[in-house]
């Protein structure tokens, strides 16, 4: 969970990027366009330690460093997400920052604040992890996602079509909303690559 407060002693805890198109003098980080970077408050996975860590999201992958802006001097990054892992995106009105925000978990999500404005995305990673972004992932990776969501779709319905004999899963275009106990194996669906899941 990375969260920014109001109360946070550092007042260099928010130093984000204006969101606008990148210039000349701006630096890539790992040749990729920054689309923001903050400071955030991030609880370690293991240790359960709130440490400060500057915050990048790129059209690709989201990343922490220790240092502001770490890329520039070639910090390796303490984690990184890729952004196709993410299973869809959409900015939530303040509110729907505050229902998710009340529904959410420690272990689920984080959430991005700033002083002036609160614009956030959710994102969801897998069938229960959330997590709240400041900035939607761009057109590219959007078409991208929704075009593997399509082939998950597809590849799912055929395997439940096929081993349970239901005519609902061989309907065009059908977006299933279960999946019979059993009926798609860990290793099926695998197999067309990482997007591979529940459609």
């Amino acid at each position: 969970r990375l969260r920014c407060c109001d109360d946070d002693e550092d007042p260099y805890s928010f130093v984000p990027r204006a969101t606008t198109d990148s210039t000349d003098d701006e630096e890539p980080c790992f040749g990729e366009r920054v689309l923001h970077e903050c400071w955030v408050r991030k609880r370690s996975r293991w240790l359960r330690h709130w440490r400060w860590r500057w915050f990048v999201l790129t059209p690709t992958a989201l990343r922490t460093f220790r240092t502001e802006r770490g890329y520039s001097s070639n910090e390796h990054p303490t984690e990184a997400f890729p952004v196709n892992a993410f299973c869809g995106g959409s900015v939530l009105s303040d509110e729907e920052v505050k229902a998710t925000a009340a529904a959410a978990t420690l272990s689920s999500c984080f959430t991005l604040q700033e002083p002036q404005a609160r614009p956030v995305v959710m994102l969801r990673t897998d069938a229960n992890h959330f997590i709240l972004l400041h900035v939607a992932p761009d057109a590219c990776t959007k078409d991208a996602h929704r075009a593997a969501c399509q082939l998950v779709t597809l590849v799912v319905n055929a395997f439940c079509a096929a081993r349970t004999n239901l005519p609902e899963y061989r309907c065009p275009g059908l977006i299933h909303a279960y999946e019979p106990s059993g009926a798609v194996g860990l290793r099926d669906r695998y197999s067309v690559g990482r997007e591979l899941g529940r459609g």
